[in-house]
């Protein structure tokens, strides 16, 4: 059954109602949007952005900003196809399909240009195949059907005429995606045609692998082999020098002759072409520019400015900072003890709120005020009221956690450091329920050349990552306290197993927290006498230093203690 898709209708109408009327405003919530549906997929995808809002990255994912320019607020079947294009991105990074590509170009020879083409064309297919049938019982699958159209360009070659594998790529995923079947096609396509079939069932079984590392080298297989019997029936077919997608070179001069001449107004059309290319490349560059300043505004993930004002003498070593939102939901359960603790201490603190009085004076009503009894003449203001109120001694405290690879204990997906750290911050997120603190639990790494921090607090909610990267401690400290609210005194307890080993350094984001009025407490974890002496170095008297991490709770308890309970 071939999918049709009708603009005017979506699955986003029923959830999306962030929208707007203004351009900017539109493609950048609907961006947002795009970024939380991917990340309910795949906790590592990369970052999402519009072509042209950033240098373009190996870790970053790219989106046609045209697919989103029209009519705004977007229609629910725009969005539907933009959702279903970033539901794609995320599965990918969810199966590691970079991972199954590297594999798969290390074991085969050197290619040219059009060979590296048709193979990665081959190789998108079995992933797209692959997530395709993952999304069969998920939400997911209402949205995928809606973006296979926009991910290839169509087959422009008859598939009568004498086969070719890029067109032979176009017929197997036109059928196998969309339940497109070509019409009239050329006897010479039948045998690999059914090997594709074939490829695809087998593709679909490797699922039943529990382990991810061994569905790579399942696919990796199947596609090398695919492959090689693809080039060698392949060999007395035609070859297509140009290919028709946009990471080649693509002349559109299909049905002229050898001895086609421009027309000598055909410079003049050019000239138009050009002029007009280059007023929406411009109008382009303004827009992404509006966006990100739009972003800034609604997600407050760009400080970049901010930290480049901190680091004056460090230009090189600067990353860019995101917020994210972590999807990952805590399991770990409170430790009893320690929560029951921690509420000893809040107990404590709300029992040292002193009460300050105060007389209003000059009123019409109350007692008699004897400072004030010679004005009765005058207006009648001769009464005074006493008031009281207390002092409030809450604070904002953010638990700013070290989510860098180290933290994982040595086990891949978070071991016992990481496990104990998730055990402490769940305890706090429990005992602080009520007590008029607030309390913010972050957590940050470093992903692909970006500090990223995670907000792993919501509502009644806790949520968590998964510990990799490398440590930019100094970038952090400062994203953490730039998003503090300025209502209470602030207080950022960092916890950390090692020390930073790449952003801005500790000691000027220390120093900028000294000037804006944060207290910064640093419990770290050392394993030896260097790591020691470099922490002490770095932190001075602000770090409290462990050599396990089992003693966290124990020192987070003398932090409050020393923070929350000072007259």
């Amino acid at each position: 059954m071939v999918f049709k898709h009708d603009p005017a209708f979506g699955y986003s109408e029923y959830w999306r109602k962030n929208r707007s009327s203004i351009e900017s405003q539109e493609l950048s919530r609907v961006l947002l949007a795009l970024r939380k549906a991917g990340k309910h997929i795949a906790v590592n995808l990369k970052t999402l952005e519009w072509s042209g809002m950033s240098e373009p990255h190996a870790a970053k994912i790219e989106l046609d900003i045209g697919l989103g320019k029209g009519e705004y607020p977007l229609s629910p079947g725009k969005m539907d196809i933009l959702v279903g294009i970033t539901a794609r991105e995320a599965f990918h990074c969810k199966v590691l399909s970079d991972v199954v590509w590297l594999k798969i170009v290390k074991k085969l020879s050197e290619m040219t240009s059009e060979q590296e083409y048709l193979l990665g064309f081959l190789v998108n297919l079995g992933e797209d195949i692959f997530i395709n049938y993952m999304a069969k019982d998920t939400v997911w699958r209402y949205y995928l059907p809606a973006c296979w159209p926009y991910l290839r360009s169509k087959n422009k070659r008859d598939v009568s005429r004498p086969p070719t594998i890029r067109s032979l790529l176009h017929i197997a995923a036109d059928y196998i995606l969309l339940g497109k079947l070509a019409v009239n096609m050329n006897p010479g396509y039948h045998d690999l045609f059914q090997k594709f079939i074939d490829a695809r069932d087998e593709i679909i079984d490797c699922i039943k692998e529990i382990s991810i590392s061994k569905r790579c080298d399942i696919r990796v297989n199947i596609y090398q082999r695919l492959w090689q019997e693809t080039l060698e029936a392949a060999k007395a077919w035609d070859f297509e020098n140009q290919p028709e997608d946009s990471c080649f070179i693509q002349k559109d001069t299909d049905g002229m002759g050898d001895d086609f001449q421009p027309l000598e107004d055909d410079d003049d059309s050019q000239k138009e072409g050009d002029d007009r290319e280059k007023d929406e490349i411009e109008t382009d560059i303004r827009l992404t520019k509006h966006i990100n300043e739009v972003l800034e505004k609604l997600e407050g993930k760009s400080i970049d400015k901010h930290i480049k004002d901190i680091a004056v003498e460090e230009k090189g070593d600067i990353l860019e900072t995101f917020f994210i939102d972590s999807n990952l939901l805590c399991r770990i359960d409170p430790d009893q003890m320690l929560v029951s603790r921690l509420k000893r201490i809040f107990q404590l603190q709300r029992s040292i709120r002193s009460r300050r009085y105060h007389y209003q004076r000059a009123l019409h009503l109350g007692k008699i005020d004897g400072r004030r009894l010679y004005r009765f003449a005058l207006d009648g203001r001769v009464f005074r009221q006493r008031e009281y109120s207390r002092r409030d001694n809450t604070r904002n405290i953010v638990i700013l956690v070290d989510g860098s690879a180290s933290m994982t204990g040595g086990l891949p997906g978070g071991g016992k450091e990481w496990a104990r750290t998730e055990r402490v911050f769940a305890s706090l997120f429990e005992a602080v329920k009520g007590t008029g603190n607030r309390l913010d639990v972050l957590a940050y790494y470093e992903r692909a050349g970006v500090c990223e921090v995670a907000r792993l607090s919501c509502g009644n909610k806790l949520y968590t990552v998964r510990p990799e990267g490398r440590t930019p401690t100094g970038q952090a400290i400062v994203a953490a306290a730039l998003k503090m609210p300025k209502d209470k005194q602030r207080l950022i307890i960092h916890l950390t197993d090692g020390e930073p080993n790449c952003g801005i350094c500790v000691k000027n984001s220390l120093e900028f927290c000294d000037r804006i009025g944060v207290e910064v407490v640093t419990i770290g974890a050392y394993y030896n006498k260097k790591m020691k002496a470099a922490l002490e170095n770095q932190y001075g008297n602000r770090a409290i230093l462990v050599d396990t991490l089992s003693l966290l709770p124990l020192r987070l308890e003398e932090v409050l203690r020393e923070s929350l309970l000072k007259q």
